[in-house]
């Protein structure tokens, strides 16, 4: 019987092990996707150039996440997610940001299956082996303002002063739909209310591009 249990444990340990060697690889995957997001960042950024160098990452994160599900057993999601969650969350971010860049749009849920080939659990119903928990998808969406405060104070130290006002009403319309859910999961109530510090940071940039008229004079001079 022993050493039954123990062909069992070292079974389970190998999977463990296997799992966690794709969540490394991923992991890796998603530094450089980010590395290469951040660009955005930059006084001479251009969004939908950028959003088209990370595509070849995201391919790679699509394959990775396809080794990893083949790893996984069926029916046994919930029993290693833990080991992947994380790495997961950050995908869906990287490209919830990547979506905005290149168009000033919010990640739906039919681009988060497209681009990972990995159905966001929407129907409680029907049984799934690997997928996206709703929750996840919500929480990156609720991580998006944070980067796009970050993205107002540089368009306005590099004088773009249009593109707070697009950002605020972006995080504005965000931080609404969360209004309108009735939010189970602490951490995404946790999330959304930390929306609003941001919704707050990038009205205050607004407000002193307003005041200082910085927008009517740039607007002026591009006419």
């Amino acid at each position: 019987m022993f050493a039954h249990v123990q062909d069992l444990m070292d079974r389970e340990s190998d999977l463990r092990d296997d799992i966690r060697s794709r969540v490394r690889s991923l992991d890796r995957i998603l530094r450089n996707t980010h590395t290469c997001l951040s660009q955005a960042f930059s006084a001479t950024a251009n969004g939908q150039a950028i959003a088209a160098e990370s595509q070849s990452l995201f391919d790679l994160a699509r394959e990775e996440l396809k080794q990893l599900k083949a790893v996984v057993p069926s029916g046994q999601y919930h029993r290693y997610a833990s080991q992947f969650s994380n790495a997961l969350q950050t995908a869906i971010s990287l490209l919830a940001f990547r979506v905005y860049i290149a168009s000033e749009d919010l990640l739906s849920i039919q681009q988060v299956e497209g681009a990972f080939d990995i159905p966001v659990e929407t129907d409680l119903n029907t049984p799934l082996d690997f997928f996206v928990p709703l929750d996840d998808y919500l929480l990156a969406i609720a991580s998006l303002p944070s980067e796009l405060s970050r993205l107002a104070i540089n368009s306005a130290a590099q004088r773009d002063y249009a593109r707070p006002a697009r950002i605020l009403a972006f995080t504005q319309r965000v931080y609404q739909g969360f209004q309108t859910l009735n939010l189970k999961n602490d951490a995404v109530r946790r999330k959304y209310d930390s929306i609003k510090y941001d919704v707050k940071k990038i009205e205050e940039i607004v407000y002193d591009i307003r005041m200082r008229n910085l927008d009517a004079q740039q607007q002026a001079v591009s006419v």
